[in-house]
């Protein structure tokens, strides 16, 4: 099961590695292999819908359980054009089994 809080480790394809720590406040309890698929598909949804995959630089993740499903909240930086940092946040929807839905809140 996953702990309160943990890190979760990443490689982008560029070889740039991160240790990512991760807020569970999930009310339903997940097992961590299904919440790290999750982690990985929303970080790769993530950076690509950034449209700055180099610069893209994801900082905290927390995990909220919603209504109907449970949510994760990305918060991650990019460069701007004075490679000064912009920060955004993305929220994603996934179930227990670990699959992931679609960006909420554009």
């Amino acid at each position: 099961m996953v702990k309160k809080n943990f890190y979760i480790s990443w490689q982008k394809a560029n070889g740039d590695q991160y240790e990512i720590p991760v807020e569970n406040n999930l009310k339903v309890k997940i097992l961590k292999q299904r919440v790290n698929s999750a982690l990985m598909q929303i970080l790769l949804k993530s950076s690509a819908k950034s449209k700055d995959f180099e610069t893209f630089d994801p900082y905290k993740i927390t995990l909220l359980t919603d209504v109907d499903y449970q949510v994760a909240k990305v918060d991650f930086t990019i460069l701007d054009n004075s490679n000064g940092e912009e920060k955004y946040t993305y929220y994603f929807s996934f179930d227990t089994d670990g699959n992931v839905f679609k960006q909420l809140y554009n």
